[in-house]
């Protein structure tokens, strides 16, 4: 009698989850309506320490809440729509991750609803992060980034619907990442990004912002270990290299990196190799190095807009100066010849300043300095009309800025 007893109780406790299911499946018209009362029951199941943790209750929970998300326009359900996205994601992650047997039908009903759920958690995470709620979207990438590993084994047709909107893992784990380095709590940024580490992530956003998380507290050996583990998981990825560059540059030990750059080069010849190789040259006083080095970046790329600014400049700063020391001696012929040269020199450095002004990218303030470099090139070369021209330029944006 007492096993009895005890079945009897058990099917009592879950018939508010079947009467949840109910309300939104079958013959209903699902009206907002049949999804208030599907929800008033699954609040109770939810609530109920018996079914609390039931799987058919976490999966009853994610399709209600999904349901309420998407109708919270209608009266009935405007005030019971908080955190709904959340609720079904949420739901449908402890349905996934339950070790208790599932019914074959729930399974199935899952594999079609994991989506759903993933699509209301994500969309109302948009909204937050409109709202700047960044400690609060913490928790939503959690559920986020699970559900969408769980699409990829079950539900290939949405995952290439997302991926046709760019909305692929890595801009889940780096926005995830970029979340957790504005966190106001310091223990809660590092968990999570070790966690995408520990969890096999190769992505530059995550080893640059761990880096950084080891910079904060003063340990710049941890924040090098950290970065190096990055390229050992993305060998050949010149994004994590970069962030290699901009660590050393950053704690100025720009010397540390010769190497590096070097095998980089050797790996890889391209032009943003020999524009970090020049820019390090050039940190340590090696102004011919430097000066080649930003000229075979142009000749690989014409568009490293980058190389062609700095290139301009080295000429202006360091080539000049071999003209203006040989002037100190000079006689009157070897005089007028030296100028010649400087002139036509000048007008080299113009001509890659020029094609670096093309760079609809830079702001306002590099424009500026652009302009600068070349008005004065300008001047030097005697050209009155160009300057004033130059000139102009700098004004007006300098009006605007």
């Amino acid at each position: 009698m007492a096993v009895v007893l005890l079945a009897a109780g058990a099917q009592a406790q879950m018939s508010k989850v079947k009467s949840a299911f109910y309300a939104i499946e079958g013959e209903k018209s699902n009206s907002a309506g049949d999804v208030l009362e599907g929800k008033n029951y699954i609040d109770e199941a939810f609530k109920d320490p018996k079914t609390a943790n039931n799987n058919r209750m976490w999966l009853a929970r994610a399709m209600v809440y999904s349901r309420v998300f998407n109708m919270r326009g209608n009266e009935l359900l405007k005030d019971s729509s908080a955190k709904s996205g959340f609720k079904s994601g949420y739901s449908m992650m402890q349905f996934i991750k339950s070790t208790d047997k599932k019914l074959p039908d729930d399974i199935d009903v899952a594999a079609l609803e994991c989506a759903t759920s993933f699509g209301v958690a994500f969309n109302e995470s948009e909204e937050l992060l409109g709202e700047k709620k960044y400690d609060d979207l913490l928790e939503y990438y959690k559920i986020i980034i699970f559900l969408y590993d769980e699409m990829v084994k079950i539900d290939t047709a949405t995952i290439n619907s997302l991926e046709r909107q760019n909305i692929k893992r890595k801009f889940l784990v780096d926005r995830f990442a970029n979340l957790a380095m504005v966190s106001t709590n310091p223990t809660v940024k590092k968990e999570i990004l070790q966690s995408l580490i520990d969890q096999g992530s190769n992505s530059t956003v995550v080893f640059e912002s761990m880096g950084k998380v080891y910079l904060e507290s003063g340990d710049t050996a941890g924040a090098e270990r950290m970065i190096r583990l990055g390229l050992e998981r993305a060998p050949g990825d010149n994004g994590m290299f970069q962030v290699l560059v901009n660590h050393f540059v950053s704690i100025n030990k720009v010397d540390k990196l010769m190497d590096d750059v070097n095998k980089q080069i050797e790996n890889s010849p391209d032009s943003k190799w020999y524009y970090t190789r020049a820019y390090l040259n050039e940190q340590a006083g090696k102004h011919d190095a430097c000066i080649s080095d930003y000229q075979k970046a142009i000749e690989l790329d014409e568009f490293n807009y980058d190389a062609q600014f700095n290139y301009g400049l080295a000429l202006m700063k360091y080539e000049s100066k071999k003209y203006y020391d040989q002037m100190a001696r000079a006689n009157a012929a070897k005089l007028k010849e030296l100028n010649a040269s400087l002139i036509t020199l000048f007008g080299r450095a113009r001509t890659h300043l020029e094609k670096a002004s093309e760079n609809t990218a830079y702001g306002i303030e590099d424009q500026i300095n652009i302009y600068k470099a070349l008005k004065q090139c300008s001047v030097e070369m005697g050209d009155k009309a160009a300057a004033d021209a130059y000139g102009a330029q700098i004004k007006n944006l300098q009006s605007i800025k």
